[in-house]
């Protein structure tokens, strides 16, 4: 892949977060590293943070379970759940076994850019306790499943959600 097409990407994320007063915080990552291919470059740009196949699959049991006045993307406070029952008080994370770094699945990071990788899912872990703990303390009940366990059988998990209801 010629220098060029790298180059454009990184310079667009570096300016991204040379906003006048932009300061990363601790848990900043800053900006990307240059994608290693064309390939990896189409890859990470079709992920998106919601609406995710794993979250649809899940959505649809709720509803298969009459399981209903739920909603995707709430925001409680600072956190955003995945899929929230806010009458009930009930928040529920769709973990993906990559992103998350399940411990069942144990997936290998890629093998470029290691450490933004390990600091990335490192962050990521981090968030995730931190937001449970927040919720909890404020009276949420929080069911976590990760994107095996729903590939496996989604409606077990409905249920489990029905039962926290």
């Amino acid at each position: 892949m010629g220098g060029g097409a790298l180059h454009v990407k990184s310079s667009r994320n570096v300016m991204s977060h040379k906003r006048k007063g932009f300061k990363p915080s601790a848990g900043s990552l800053g900006p990307s590293p240059p994608p290693s291919s064309r390939a990896v470059r189409n890859v990470m740009r079709a992920n998106g943070g919601r609406d995710t196949g794993i979250e649809l699959k899940f959505a649809r049991a709720l509803r298969r379970q009459a399981l209903y006045g739920f909603k995707k993307d709430y925001k409680v406070g600072k956190a955003k759940v995945d899929v929230a029952f806010p009458k009930q008080r009930v928040a529920v994370f769709v973990h993906g076994c990559f992103w998350h770094q399940c411990p069942v699945c144990d997936l290998s990071p890629p093998k470029t850019h290691t450490d933004f990788w390990n600091r990335k899912f490192a962050l990521n872990k981090a968030r995730d306790a931190r937001v449970r703990l927040e919720l909890e303390a404020s009276g949420w009940k929080v069911a976590e499943f990760w994107e095996h366990e729903i590939n496996g059988n989604v409606d077990d998990c409905a249920r489990i959600i029905g039962l926290l209801l």
